[in-house]
């Protein structure tokens, strides 16, 4: 068993044009550099298994919860972005987490971005380069800590094409996911944690209003599926469901099953 380690938010999800246009100008790719990160352990994996008494041609990728999505996302990088030729994931588990949903685009996440700097005393109006300069000479401990109070607190995944394809939960509903799946031989074990939400419904909670959950959810998911979730949970008229004691059990719930 290989438990590598990988970025987490804004170390490993960070992003923005500045970014962006950095990246564009080295050859780079942008964002997602957690995912990255966990790819390249993969890749070292089947590379060196061997010398561990390991067998680099029967490798299964599984996590728990945001373990079980990042599985999700590095067979997706597999199916669309590796040549069946060079892949080597066998089979994938996913242990209560399921492929989710689009992410953001880059510039549904800039809003983000400029917060971030502007809580670490980085003025938005500096030029592009002195911004990314000023960012980097700061210590990581401040990089942790300013995200606790933030808006916008947790770091996702961007959508632009590069690590995955931007239709990833196109192929996922019109079976093209699947049918890869199926001409690679690669099979699927997916469970799920019965009472997951009521981790949710008490951390980094919001608070107990329709508002607040709408919020919430705006800040971390594009904002047209905030509206398609809370309309199903809630209805037209934005009713808390009867199941419900208040807004954070409900917030749990969503979250748990997103």
């Amino acid at each position: 068993m290989v438990l590598p380690a990988f970025r987490l938010n804004a170390l490993g999800f960070l992003t923005g044009k500045e970014l962006a246009a950095e990246a564009e100008k080295n050859g780079e790719p942008v964002g997602n550099m957690g995912l990255w990160d966990q790819r390249a352990a993969l890749e070292w994996t089947h590379a060196n298994i061997s010398f561990f008494g390991g067998d680099p041609a029967n490798i299964t990728v599984a996590g728990y919860s945001a373990g079980g999505f990042s599985a999700f996302q590095q067979l997706g990088h597999e199916l669309y972005r590796v040549p069946t030729s060079k892949g080597f994931i066998k089979r994938i588990v996913m242990f209560s987490n399921g492929p989710g949903i689009t992410p953001k685009t880059l510039e549904e996440q800039q809003s983000q971005f400029d917060e971030y700097i502007t809580r670490l005393g980085i003025p938005l109006g500096l030029p592009s380069e002195t911004k990314l300069d000023m960012l980097r000479s700061l210590p990581y401990q401040k990089l942790i800590e300013v995200q606790t109070d933030m808006k916008i607190h947790e770091f996702r995944l961007l959508s632009n094409g590069e690590f995955l394809p931007k239709d990833l939960m196109s192929k996922v509903n019109d079976g093209d996911f699947a049918k890869n799946m199926s001409e690679r031989n690669i099979k699927l074990l997916s469970g799920e944690c019965r009472d997951e939400h009521t981790i949710y419904r008490t951390w980094r909670t919001p608070d107990n209003s329709f508002d607040a959950v709408y919020a919430r959810l705006c800040a971390e998911y594009p904002e047209t599926t905030a509206k398609k979730l809370m309309t199903h949970y809630c209805g037209p008229n934005k009713e808390l469901p009867s199941a419900c004691d208040n807004w954070k059990v409900l917030f749990g719930h969503i979250y748990a099953n997103i």
